[in-house]
């Protein structure tokens, strides 16, 4: 493999797996704390709003985490195999481009 390449793999992993991490992190401070109102919003909100706006949040955030793995894997997919089948397969044609 050309060092390029395996640089921008890497660079992508590491861009995603951060993505993944902060997700994670979010998702594990908002069921720690996503149900406690703050003293300064206390009479403003209702604590079962609340309840209700964390659950999803976490429910959004873990199929966030399925969907944007299945988008992922496709790209990489698409850009490693099928878009070298596509290119031979425009190159076969003889098109004057």
């Amino acid at each position: 493999m050309n060092i390029y390449l395996i640089t921008i793999i890497i660079a992508y992993i590491l861009v995603v797996a951060f993505g993944y991490w902060l997700d994670f992190l979010n998702l594990s401070h908002l069921k720690k704390f996503g149900s406690v109102i703050p003293p300064e919003f206390e009479g403003q909100i209702d604590g079962s709003l609340l309840s209700k706006t964390r659950d999803y949040n976490v429910e959004h955030t873990k199929f966030g985490f399925v969907s944007s793995g299945f988008d992922k894997i496709v790209t990489l997919l698409f850009i490693f195999v099928l878009l070298n089948i596509y290119n031979s397969w425009i190159e076969s044609l003889d098109f004057p481009f």
